[in-house]
């Protein structure tokens, strides 16, 4: 049984270096912006309500730890 066990560890850890060096895309040179109409929109709608929240949050977690 201990003998099962270790094979099928080994298998999943091989199992799982192989799957994260397949199908990696070339790193990009800067940000690439979207070009979907749609998807601009939504960032402009949630670019300042995103940051907001963040701050919120951060001023919570301050408040609760007294950093």
């Amino acid at each position: 049984m201990k003998k099962l066990l270790l094979t099928f560890a080994a298998m999943l850890l091989v199992a799982t270096a192989i799957a994260q060096t397949t199908n990696v895309h070339e790193q990009s040179n800067g940000y690439e912006w979207p070009t979907d109409p749609l998807v601009v929109k939504k960032l402009h709608e949630w670019q300042d309500t995103e940051m907001l929240t963040m701050s919120f949050a951060n001023k919570k977690v301050t408040r609760l730890f007294g950093s």
